[in-house]
């Protein structure tokens, strides 16, 4: 639903209870130093040399390389939970059938063998407590694998991830007429370990299905999260159609922002440092003090050349002097009717309105389009491209759906006059739009392009009279999902409105291409009092930035 902020999850059981039956593990690679758990006695890790020159000694932690890993019972090592090829970051089983695993296990990690079917040479060899009689949580690390799932029968099947069902409702606000649906596109940093951006394209489900006045339909998709890990979670949706009748496209973005998953307890393993005694005047507390409130505020701007973004829009600018020497042009899926630029001489609509069509191929030349042609292609809706037009005074143009049928003719001045027939970027020909151009190649001065670079800042700032441990902190927006704080890299703000900047990261958009469309970035931190870690407190901050025509 729009505006919801958190979304509810089953309650967490992170400690295992009982002796399972069946184990998941992940193997991320790496050496045993990266060991995190709560078994000082109960297990033990050592890495061997490895083969890879950039590796000193320990498994390989690249995605997708392959290890020979095989798990046994220490008491009885023909007991064999697992033996096989894994990748690293993916997830294995470890079940040997019976009722219950024995209390330790061992694990060790090879190089697979020349032919990929055994072991080779060991990286890494471990052993750990399995029993649950002695600690042993989620995401319990052991050297180079990971604790993610049990199966015991107390608490039946516990694991990291869960299922999110998102549903998309479609429905024709037009009551008078039909809608022809095209593309149905998410982007989100849902899936996977919620820190890349993934491009969810629904397309196919939605695809030349025909809406009538007022129907609706419903389309769902599935992610997995991690529920261990609380994250700040968005999904930017957008939709096209057509009007059957008209040809008149339509297209809705709409957002979803919420904070989904459980901290984990206070005993869960963690890598936070603890306070040094201090002479300062910020006060000790008591850690049952229920005075001791977490808070925390975040927040994020965005400037471009000293300015807001709040002042994006896109630059009109009026070819003057010489002529150009390459234009830049945006397919719109327009219409000759829509706004003409006075350059236009001429312009037709051949067979078919190609208004919201996907995909065309454009041909650019003189008046007379004689060969050899300035541009012979195929593009797509709200695709830039750039035609080198040799200085050419009129231009002839000519759209052509991909089956080869004329959809639309027309011709153009680019003499840069100051007169009725201005040249400027934001004018529309026909089913183009002119988005930039340059005529420095013929004695001008001017090169022109909507391309502009955003500076996004994220910062957190203190709410709390008391000492605040910031231990997770990542941001989301239209490049890769950050992580600006972890477990092993926390911060603490001493004092009340103190303020701590995450991070800044530089975007370069072309305005053209994100006209009317809503770019948005969010950030979510977690903190907790320092003297009370019982105490926690969660911030999340997003904006939304619209290009104006």
């Amino acid at each position: 639903p729009e505006n919801q902020t958190d979304c509810a999850l089953p309650p967490l059981q992170d400690l295992c209870s009982e002796r399972p039956s069946k184990i998941v593990m992940r193997y991320n690679g790496g050496p045993c130093s990266q060991s995190d758990n709560m078994q000082p006695d109960k297990s033990g890790c050592e890495d061997f040399p490895n083969s890879d020159p950039d590796i000193v000694a320990g498994p390989p932690t690249e995605e997708g390389t392959t290890s020979w890993i095989e798990v046994f019972a220490v008491k009885d090592p023909s007991t064999i939970y697992f033996s096989g090829l894994v990748n690293v970051t993916d997830e294995f089983e470890l079940d040997d059938g019976s009722d219950r695993v024995e209390a330790d296990m061992g694990v060790k990690i090879y190089e697979p063998n020349a032919a990929n079917t055994g072991p080779g040479a060991l990286l890494q060899d471990q052993f750990f407590h399995s029993s649950c009689s002695s600690n042993l949580f989620l995401k319990d690390r052991f050297g180079s694998v990971q604790l993610v799932a049990w199966l015991n029968g107390l608490q039946g099947f516990v694991t990291c991830f869960v299922e999110v069902v998102f549903t998309f409702a479609i429905v024709n606000q037009d009551l008078a007429g039909d809608a022809l649906l095209q593309t149905l596109i998410t982007l989100t940093n849902l899936g996977g370990d919620g820190k890349d951006l993934l491009i969810v394209n629904l397309t196919d489900q939605v695809y030349n299905k025909v809406l009538g006045g007022g129907e609706e339909l419903e389309i769902t998709q599935s992610f997995i999260i991690d529920a261990t890990v609380r994250k700040f979670y968005t999904a930017i949706t957008r939709l096209t159609g057509i009007n059957e009748e008209t040809g008149g496209r339509c297209d809705y973005t709409d957002t979803l922002s919420f904070t989904a998953g459980a901290d984990l307890t206070p005993v869960f393993p963690t890598k936070a440092p603890t306070l040094s005694p201090t002479t300062t005047e910020f006060p000790t507390i008591d850690p049952n003090n229920e005075g001791a409130e977490c808070s925390i505020k975040t927040k994020i701007d965005c400037a471009f050349d000293g300015n807001s973004c709040t002042a994006l829009k896109l630059p009109t600018i009026t070819c003057s002097g010489d002529l150009p020497n390459s234009v830049e042009f945006m397919y719109t899926g327009t219409s000759c009717m829509l706004d003409s630029s006075p350059a236009l001489k001429d312009c037709t609509n051949r067979n078919a309105i190609p208004d919201g069509t996907t995909s065309v191929r454009v041909k650019v030349g003189d008046d007379k389009l004689n060969e050899p042609l300035f541009f012979d292609n195929t593009v797509s809706l709200n695709e830039l491209f750039n035609v080198n037009t040799q200085g050419e005074k009129k231009l002839g143009i000519e759209i052509y759906s991909t089956e080869g049928v004329l959809l639309q003719e027309l011709s153009t001045d680019t003499k840069c006059e100051t007169d009725k027939k201005q040249f400027t970027t934001g004018d529309n020909f026909g089913a183009l739009m002119l988005t930039g151009f340059d005529n420095t190649g013929n004695g001008g001065t001017q090169l022109v392009n909507g391309e502009e670079t955003l500076d996004i800042t994220y910062s957190v700032s203190s709410d709390s009279r008391y000492i605040t441990t910031l231990n997770d902190g990542s941001a989301v927006g239209r490049f890769d999902n950050q992580t600006f704080i972890d477990s092993a890299s926390t911060v603490l703000l001493q004092n009340f409105g103190e303020e701590y900047e995450l991070g800044t990261f530089s975007l370069v958009i072309n305005l053209f291409a994100m006209v009317n469309e809503k770019m948005r970035f969010g950030t979510n931190v977690n903190g907790y009092i320092t003297a009370n870690p019982s105490s926690t407190c969660t911030a999340s901050s997003v904006i939304s930035i619209e290009i104006s025509g």
